[in-house]
């Protein structure tokens, strides 16, 4: 709602719940909300470095889908677009898994 202080601060609590629960597919997906709201506030480079790092999750969680996908990979593209960054923005948005795929393998 526009309040951008208060989001990453519930974003950052995420992390660290999801980070309890040992869910591998809720931590990637709370490290990219933050890395949204890092994006939001300006935050670029650390926006970049939680989307790299939700990734590696995506990667360790689906190695046949090593990219962000679905929402998680919406929002990464935001961010790469928002940089000019046209071609990775391009790598990302290809990666999503084709129909009938499985999106949570967990």
């Amino acid at each position: 709602m526009g309040d951008l202080s208060q989001a990453l601060a519930y974003a950052r609590q995420s992390v660290e719940l999801t980070d309890r629960s040992g869910d591998s597919f809720e931590r990637m997906g709370s490290r990219s909300r933050l890395a949204n709201a890092l994006h939001q506030a300006g935050r670029l480079s650390d926006a970049e470095a939680g989307f790299r790092e939700a990734e590696e999750l995506q990667k360790e969680r689906q190695p046949q889908f090593p990219l962000l996908y679905l929402f998680q990979g919406f929002l990464y593209c935001d961010l790469l677009l928002s940089q000019g960054n046209v071609l990775g923005a391009r790598r990302e948005g290809q990666s999503a898994p084709k129909s009938g795929q499985s999106q949570r393998n967990d």
